[in-house]
């Protein structure tokens, strides 16, 4: 549709925010989106840009979102703290380099790997509502097309990252 009514064309590349910055970089692609920034720590979008880019980027804010654990609705888990406490959890996480894993990383302090690693936050939620894990973190949206129970960690800025010169474009 974006290109029959624009005739450009968009493909669009599910990666972590590192990833896609990686990709950026390396200019495989025109816009990285990057969700690294907290509440806590807003800076880290713009951090994480500079560190892979250097100078010479904008970042677009496009969304704010809640990044959180997903549990089966029927885990009876309350909090995330009880969910961290439950030693017998299979965790699916993200690969490192993600915002969920960062999220993941410091819930447990970095002393919890999972057991498994998702491609994406879809891929996250799908692995708890089908029992192959019984805990991941990831977004809201993943959590709720998914039907699962949502424990909010955070809430995270979504921003796209694209060079200066096609601020105009």
């Amino acid at each position: 549709e974006y290109e029959r009514r624009t005739e450009f064309r968009l493909s669009v590349l599910h990666r972590s925010s590192r990833a896609a910055l990686g990709l950026a970089a390396q200019g495989l692609v025109h816009v990285a989106g990057l969700h690294l920034s907290t509440s806590a720590r807003p800076e880290q979008n713009l951090r994480a840009a500079r560190d892979a880019l250097g100078s010479g980027f904008r970042l677009l804010r496009g969304a704010r979102w809640q990044d959180g654990v997903a549990l089966a609705p029927a885990s009876g888990v309350r909090s995330v703290r009880g969910a961290l406490g439950n030693r017998r959890f299979r965790w699916v996480g993200r690969e490192p380099g993600s915002g969920a894993r960062e999220c993941f990383d410091e819930l447990t302090h970095c002393r919890v790997r999972p057991r498994h690693l998702a491609s994406d936050h879809r891929g996250v939620a799908e692995a708890v509502r089908c029992g192959w894990a019984d805990a991941g973190v990831c977004v809201r949206l993943a959590c709720d097309e998914a039907q699962l129970r949502f424990l909010e960690v955070r809430e995270e800025m979504y921003d796209l990252c694209f060079p200066a010169r096609y601020e105009r474009d």
